[in-house]
């Protein structure tokens, strides 16, 4: 995973029928995907969105930083 991308950890994914997802926003703290993922559902209301925690892959948890998280 990308080093801004560890700076992001949140994300809004756009579910795409049957069983896919697509990221459409990342974001460094929960609150700020919180009210774009309102937006999202009161601007198109037939599809499915939902937020997510993405972490980085497991071999690279110790470059992870987690300082960021409580930002």
């Amino acid at each position: 995973m990308a080093y801004p991308q560890n700076l992001q950890p949140w994300a809004v994914n756009h579910i795409v029928p049957p069983t896919q997802w697509v990221i459409i926003g990342r974001y460094c703290t929960r609150s700020h995907p919180e009210g774009h993922l309102q937006l999202w559902r009161q601007g198109v209301p037939d599809t499915q969105f939902e937020l997510v925690f993405d972490l980085p892959d497991r071999k690279n948890y110790r470059d992870f930083p987690l300082d960021q998280l409580t930002h």
